[in-house]
This record gives C-alpha cells, structure tokens and sequence, in this order.
C-alpha cells in the first residue's frame, strides 16, 4: 500500500476523532466562565451543526454534557497515549487527572442503565429502594459512578473498591465535594482480596478493567459478598453489530489491562461462582457496554 493509499484510509478516520473533540468542546464552551474567543467559536459551532444537524446542544443538561466531554476526553487522551507508547503491557496506568476525571465522567450513565434493568432482575428494584440497600462498585476510579449510584438510588449506600491511588486521591475529593460521604466509603483494595459476605444487593463488576489472572476470583469474591437474592452485574465492552467498533472494544479492554469474555464465557463464570438466573441483558443507550447477570440463591 502506497503512502497515499494509506492517508486515503486514515484521513477520514481523523476526521471523525476531530469531529467528535469538536462537539465536546462545544460542549464545554463557558463550562469555565471564560468568554470564547469569537472566531474559534463560530467555527466550533459550524462544525457542531454540520455534524449534529439535529441536535439542540444548548439544551443538554450538565449531566449529559458531562458524560459526552467525558466519554470524547477518555477515549482520545487514551488513543493518544497509544500511538505514543504502542509496546506497552495491558494495565491501567494512566496519572494524568484529566484522564481519570474523564474516564469516570464517561461511567456516569451506567448508574440510569442500572435503574433501567432493575425491575427486570428478581427483587432488585425493590431492594434497592429499602433504607439499607447497598451497592459494591469495583474499580471506582474517581468515584464519578459511585456517586452517581448514590443519586438514582435514595435509600442505598455504595463501597467503592480502587486499588489505584492517583485515581483514589481524587474520589475522597469527589465524594467530599458531594457532600456524601456519609453514604460512601471508599476502599484502597483489589477486589480479589474482598471479605465482606451477604453484604450487597448490588454488586458491579466491569471484567474491562479486571486482569485475566484475577477475574475468576474477583467473581467468587464478589458472588459471596451479595446478601441472599442480591444481583451481580458484569459490564464488558461490546459491540456485537460493528466489526470495527467490536475490534476497537477489544484492543480498549487489552490495553486497559481488562479480560476479553463472549457472553458465553461470561455466563459460564457467574454460574461457577453458584449464581443463578445467569443471561445476558441487552443495555439501551449509546455507551458500548453489555451486561451479563446472576443472583444469589435466596
């Protein structure tokens, strides 16, 4: 292939990756409280309206805007960190603030897919509206999703699980700054090394950032730590409709040091961990996120 065969490939592609920071700064014009520089501006808003025709970007609410700058911000200072140190190990090694606040900006929305599936999961919805309903995020990052939980479910409270410090530091400011840290406590800790047994309605567990080596572990701990008729909730990347989009989710998760599981082999895990009512939920929305879920036995 030819140089220019090559940039006649790769050239639409960058298009698209500016297009998508474009629309999120956009979005982020003013978040500051700064004056836009006009010409940027009238440019930004040009390119939003050739890219989003039908979208009225002014009447996103905060949460949204949040989620989208998020989600843009992650995904480009990853895929930039890639092309800089493509030799790497999978792991999650990021330290720069913007990337970690970003990435738990874009997990936001998983909170709404929870309330979503909830009153199909046996006795879910309704455990999670008792005063005492409690909720396991693993691998909490900044705590953005944590929080989140804590806001479409009144009643619960949530334990955070990072092993991460540089991304821990910042969930103590975020909760602090939520002023909820009555409802969350935030634990330094690898989820294979959890103890807490019958404790959680809810557990989540997203096998993309979860190494290979600790995955069948982190699932048994995790099983034994719902309370009878609790529900664990596996997260993946995927997307099943799209050979490019399913390819970029797969090198997401190796280079996040997570593990690659089909359906299939995710239900296999729940189902030796001794959970039951273990399928596959099919999750609406935009994020390329597929849930697997099992509960324990009454």
């Amino acid at each position: 292939m030819s140089t220019q065969e090559l940039l006649d490939v790769v050239m639409p592609l960058t298009t698209a990756a500016e297009t998508a920071a474009a629309l999120a700064a956009r979005l982020s014009l003013n978040a500051d409280g700064a004056p836009p520089e006009p010409a940027v501006a009238a440019a930004l808003a040009r390119t939003a309206s050739l890219a989003a025709p039908a979208a009225d970007l002014d009447d996103l609410d905060a949460s949204s805007r949040d989620v989208v700058v998020g989600t843009v911000t992650s995904f480009l200072k990853q895929a930039l960190e890639l092309i800089e140190n493509p030799s790497r190990a999978g792991g999650w090694v990021y330290t720069d603030p913007v990337v970690l606040q970003s990435q738990g900006r874009s997990s936001v929305r998983v909170a709404d897919l929870f309330a979503a599936v909830a009153p199909s999961l046996t006795g879910l919805g309704e455990a999670l509206a008792e005063p005492g309903a409690r909720i396991l995020d693993v691998g909490s990052g900044v705590a953005a999703l944590t929080i989140a939980c804590c806001r479409t479910f009144p009643a619960a409270s949530v334990v955070g699980l990072e092993p991460w410090e540089p991304a821990m530091a910042l969930a103590r400011t975020n909760v602090a700054v939520a002023g909820l840290e009555d409802r969350i406590t935030l634990r330094t800790q690898w989820v294979e090394h959890l103890v807490d047994e019958a404790a959680f309605d809810l557990a989540w567990l997203p096998s993309l950032f979860i190494a290979p080596a600790s995955l069948d572990a982190a699932v048994t701990r995790v099983a034994r730590s719902l309370r009878p008729g609790g529900w664990l909730i596996l997260g993946r990347y995927a997307a099943p409709t799209d050979p490019l989009a399913d390819a970029l989710a797969e090198l997401r998760t190796v280079r996040g040091g997570g593990t690659l599981l089909t359906d299939e082999q995710a239900i296999e895990r729940l189902e030796l961990a001794g959970l039951v009512d273990v399928h596959a939920v099919d999750s609406d929305g935009p994020l390329p996120v597929r849930f697997v879920v099992g509960r324990r036995c009454a």
